[in-house]
């Protein structure tokens, strides 16, 4: 054992307890020599009742600062604590070690009748070795103090209410011992066994006291800390929520807008991103039974199709994965799900119908989830100041009025870096600059055309250099994207021409525009930026999967495994 400030290297105390078959209990320790005792002292924590003891029921040895134990009876106390008082073997090394070993360097190690078996100690490192049921095992222990609010504990595990959670109850369990693997998957069989018990007793402590049906289990290796499950009840909120959002979606454009729901495919050969200048994100690709097909990111297209199926359909409307080729970070993810919808109209009735739907949803989500999200946001009033906004249109600034007002060039940045041709957008940092600025929602409006894909329409006068798109700024920024489609074939090809993309994979939405002529619009939204901004999340948009889905940094779990747990459950 090595006391904190790392002064003290020589080879310490060495101490055992045993427990047998037959229930026999056994203490030993070495004297630890001359070094650092005091003049005519050899070994203090040698002596029975300081540094060892052992009778019928428990075991304890020691190892520190000799003469603390000479002068407390350090192992009596335990065994006193223990026999004559109730404490659990845990409870009487502990309070020991806090009460009478404060200010020096101490480790206990002890184990009882009943086989628990307890590490306790205060100094910066202790070497512990273990033999249960004939399977050795050593650690370096280095006791981990910080931890406030335990709510539950073993010998090798601690349960701790996470500071500043993002939701109610949230805990950690982790394990003691900080220099094991990062990850739960890298435990050794046993630990890991040991690991999962702990969090089904944890999460089952949690739904009692909480009050809810289960419980989410998160792992999120870091390098600095010891395997670790964040346990909370975030997804039972999570299932509600999102269960609100898409009745709610169905019945905002199934009953206020008379559109028709459209069951899309997933695969594809007529991807809308990338397709040459503008595009921003790469497809991802797969190979079903032999056909090189992609996972769709939209499915505008086929909307635009039914938009010509079904004659005077005011709109047609879908809620579905969206897939993009691309790693995810904080406020970014590649898969994620889309509420998109096409409409009769131009740009200017494809707002006022985007608008209609995010104040639906939003007064849908305020009656009915109001609680959860005051718990988790901690407020409802950017909510509320959204639905008050919305009593009227929301301000619209052009890209062009936009750079202007940037306080800072890292608020914009080329489409293609090095290459103004191209055009400009705002960065992150920009969006948000606007959204501040426009009390929480503005449209960013007539974006550089080669820095959007070639659908969108251009603006009149513009000289091809400006597109008929919209974005809503919103929470993280960009949160839904809006544009007025070419209304005839002559207009889409000169359009695929300008941003450089071959005309062969888009032969058939050439030609549905030379059978039926059509002026439509569309948007989409990606649910979970939605959320984010609902529930006031703006580090981690990957919480809002009920599974973890996301290509990068992903948890591998069978499904076995997931059945076998929500069955203990």
């Amino acid at each position: 054992m090595k006391s904190g400030d790392g002064k003290n290297n020589h080879p310490q105390t060495v101490g055992a307890v045993a427990l047998d078959n037959l229930g026999k209990l056994a203490a030993a320790t070495s004297s630890g020599g001359l070094v650092g005792k005091w003049k005519g002292r050899v070994g203090d924590t040698a002596i029975v009742g300081a540094g060892i003891y052992a009778d019928e029921k428990l075991a304890v040895t020691c190892s520190g600062d000799g003469d603390a134990f000479l002068h407390q009876s350090v192992a009596h106390k335990v065994a006193s604590l223990y026999n004559l008082k109730g404490y659990s073997l845990r409870q009487a090394c502990r309070e020991v070690i806090h009460n009478d070993l404060e200010e020096k360097c101490a480790g206990i190690i002890a184990v009882d009748h009943q086989g628990e078996a307890v590490i306790e100690t205060n100094a910066g490192v202790m070497f512990v070795g273990s033999m249960v049921n004939g399977i050795p095992r050593t650690e370096v222990l280095r006791p981990m103090k910080e931890f406030s609010n335990v709510i539950w504990e073993t010998n090798e595990l601690v349960a701790h209410l996470q500071p500043n959670p993002l939701t109610p109850g949230a805990t950690i369990l982790t394990r003691k011992n900080i220099n094991g693997p990062r990850s739960i998957f890298q435990l050794v069989l046993s630990d890991y066994v040991a690991m999962m018990q702990g969090a089904r007793t944890v999460a089952n402590l949690l739904c009692e006291k909480l009050g809810v049906h289960r419980c989410a289990l998160v792992s999120m290796p870091e390098f600095d800390k010891p395997a670790y499950i964040k346990v909370f009840k975030w997804y039972h909120n999570l299932f509600q929520i999102q269960n609100t959002l898409f009745h709610s979606t169905v019945e905002y454009f199934n009953n206020k807008c008379k559109y028709a729901y459209t069951l899309t495919p997933i695969t594809t050969d007529s991807i809308s991103s990338p397709m040459g200048l503008g595009s921003n994100s790469e497809p991802v690709f797969v190979n079903m039974l032999g056909q090189d097909v992609y996972l769709a990111d939209s499915m505008q297209f086929v909307l635009e199709y039914f938009m010509r199926f079904h004659e005077d359909l005011p709109g047609a409307y879908y809620v579905s994965p969206s897939f993009r080729g691309e790693d995810p970070d904080a406020t970014h993810l590649n898969q994620f799900y889309h509420v998109e919808c096409e409409l009769l109209g131009d740009m200017n009735v494809a707002i006022s119908i985007a608008e209609g739907y995010v104040a639906h949803l939003t007064q849908a989500m305020l009656k009915q989830h109001s609680s959860i999200i005051l718990n988790t946001a901690g407020t409802v009033s950017h909510a509320q100041e959204l639905l008050k906004n919305l009593e009227k249109p929301l301000s619209r600034v052009t890209l062009d009025q936009a750079i202007h007002i940037m306080p800072s060039s890292d608020c914009l940045e080329w489409v293609q870096e090095g290459q103004p041709q191209f055009g400009r957008k705002l960065t992150g940092k920009g969006e948000r600059v606007l959204i501040e600025k426009y009390g929480g929602a503005v449209w960013l409006t007539e974006m550089d055309h080669l820095g959007v894909p070639f659908y969108q329409a251009y603006v009149e006068g513009s000289g091809r250099s400006k597109a008929k798109a919209a974005y809503l700024l919103l929470g993280l920024g960009e949160t839904l994207g809006l544009g007025e489609r070419h209304s005839t074939s002559e207009m889409v090809r000169e359009a695929l021409q300008h941003h450089a993309v071959p005309e062969d994979s888009y032969k058939w939405y050439i030609n549905m525009r030379q059978v039926i002529p059509l002026l439509t619009s569309g948007w989409g939204m990606g649910t979970e930026r939605y959320l984010c901004w609902l529930l006031l999340i703006n580090t981690n948009a990957a919480i809002l999967f009920l599974f973890p889905c996301f290509v990068q940094h992903f948890l591998k779990i069978s499904h076995e495994c997931i059945t076998n747990w929500l069955a203990d459950l």
